[in-house]
């Protein structure tokens, strides 16, 4: 038997928890936390009164292909 939680938090933070249970009495336990750089730097649209992003991907009511 195996199980696994992830929980994403804003800002591209994240949190997986992981078990597993075999029938010879084995057990084995994982957490692995991560954070994804680019949702935190360049793709971020939180928190920009607070923290000003200075490199955005995008601009606000700009396309892509018209930069």
């Amino acid at each position: 038997m195996a199980g696994a939680l992830t929980l994403g938090a804003p800002l591209g933070i994240s949190l997986s928890l992981q078990g597993s249970y075999r029938t010879d009495k084995a057990m084995a336990f994982a957490a692995i936390a991560g954070i994804d750089l680019l949702r935190l730097t360049v793709y971020r649209q939180s928190l920009l009164p607070l923290w000003p992003n200075p490199f955005p991907a995008q601009q606000r009511g700009q396309d892509v292909a018209s930069r």
